[in-house]
């Protein structure tokens, strides 16, 4: 695997076997970060891993960098439980018997 190194070693360019695009990668705020340049092309590479740096490490100073799950994450795993929990509580007998009363109300 191609590898090489950038900003003084805190940004890495690289290309993963099979694939045409250069991906990059760095450490920041307690976390990796990677993200694809969808470049063919190293210089080419090598210009947006930088200007991607340049941005979470602005977004970090200023306090615009999000880290942990995000509220998305949250609300997807709660509609996951709440569906769990629904499947959980309707056996056969109670679905059984709403079904029964819905036709019988028209």
């Amino acid at each position: 695997m191609a590898h090489h190194e950038l900003m003084g070693g805190s940004l890495h360019v690289y290309k993963r076997e099979n694939s045409r695009f250069w991906q990059c990668s760095t450490y920041l705020a307690g976390r990796n970060w990677r993200m694809t340049t969808k470049e063919e092309s190293l210089a080419q590479a090598k210009d947006f891993a930088e200007d991607w740096y340049l941005g979470l490490k602005g977004k970090h100073r200023s306090g615009d960098l999000k880290t942990g799950k995000t509220y998305a994450s949250h609300i997807k795993t709660s509609l996951d439980a709440a569906a769990i929990n629904v499947r959980r509580s309707r056996n056969k007998k109670r679905v059984k018997e709403a079904t029964r009363r819905e036709h019988a109300e028209q």
